[in-house]
């Protein structure tokens, strides 16, 4: 599969976004059920700080989840 995810989308809902001068910090809920997570990518790089153990780096059972209060890159074109 192809999907490359452009700025500002996400597999979920966005709560709040604050941004300027080429930063956005936003925070963001997953709400699409982990089994129906396609493989992915990202068109921007970004970083995910996760506040709870519910993010998902990769659509597979085997995905790692970054514990709550660790930063997880995400480079712009990675796989997921």
């Amino acid at each position: 599969m192809s999907n490359t995810l452009g700025p500002g989308q996400y597999l979920g809902s966005r709560k709040r976004e604050h941004g300027g001068e080429g930063f956005v910090a936003a925070l963001r809920r997953a709400t699409v059920p982990p089994d129906l997570v396609e493989e992915h990518s990202h068109a921007e790089a970004h970083i995910v700080l996760a506040i709870d153990d519910s993010y998902l780096t990769a659509p597979s059972a085997r995905a790692a989840r970054p514990l709550p209060g660790r930063r997880w890159p995400a480079p712009a074109g990675t796989r997921w």
